[in-house]
């Protein structure tokens, strides 16, 4: 495996700090963009099918 660049770390840690700001204020009850969020709405639609699969 080849070590990971300086940007490209920059580049994950950016998107991993957005998204756990993004689920800090979900959690927090404020309303937050879909678009922004990034993988919420595609997980809040599997728990859903999840659930579904469940009942």
């Amino acid at each position: 495996m080849k070590p990971l660049a300086l940007k490209e770390k920059a580049a994950y840690y950016a998107k991993v700090r957005a998204r756990n700001y993004m689920s800090s204020l979900r959690l927090e009850g404020f309303g937050t963009p879909s678009k922004v969020a990034g993988k919420s709405t595609s997980t809040q639609s599997s728990l859903k099918k999840d659930r579904r699969n469940r009942a």
